[in-house]
């Protein structure tokens, strides 16, 4: 990659501009956690979350619906496509969190909540990269990701630090490594 293509104003594309979004909130996001007890930084995830979803509106993430992009008003465009999955995945995220602390049998969770969290977002990458019909960067963003939560497996100490550098270091591998044609 030339990175002098990053100063130029067409390098970043809305896609881009999101990616770069997402690469802040989830690696200041994961180190909070680890700065802060969990339960108290589930508000601040909350709120970087509706952050970044703005974010995403506002930068044109999203089509509506019956965009030139679609071929009937009716059928979803892949913006949308992406944002649910991504919605989805978040909001289940936060929900499995907040119950890890409410529910006694979901409690053993509490501990292990940073390897949730990467899983969770392996999946969502090896979603994205299935749906945009190519294998990288997305599957080896996902791979990272797997990795780092093994990782945490046996650090759990550590766990949201580790997360905080794989998930901000997949985002920021997006950023730079997805074509052209695809942002």
């Amino acid at each position: 990659m030339d990175f002098s293509r990053l100063i130029e104003p067409s390098f970043w594309t809305p896609v881009r501009r999101i990616y770069l979004v997402w690469t802040l909130l989830v690696f200041f996001g994961f180190l909070s956690v680890h700065v802060y007890p969990v339960q108290n930084a589930l508000w601040l995830w909350l709120g970087l979350v509706v952050f970044g979803v703005w974010q995403m509106r506002e930068a044109g993430r999203l089509e509506p619906a019956g965009s030139p992009q679609q071929e009937s008003p009716q059928q979803e465009s892949p913006q949308q496509r992406f944002f649910a999955l991504w919605l989805g995945l978040i909001a289940l995220g936060l929900l499995v969190s907040a119950a890890a602390f409410q529910i006694r049998a979901l409690g053993g969770l509490v501990g292990y909540l940073g390897v949730f969290w990467l899983g969770l977002l392996a999946f969502g990458h090896l979603v994205t990269g299935w749906w945009r019909g190519w294998l990288e960067p997305y599957h080896l963003t996902a791979a990272a990701q797997v990795g780092a939560a093994v990782l945490a497996l046996f650090f759990p100490r550590w766990q949201y630090l580790i997360a905080a550098v794989a998930a901000g270091g997949a985002m920021l591998a997006l950023l730079v490594s997805v074509p052209d044609e695809a942002a």
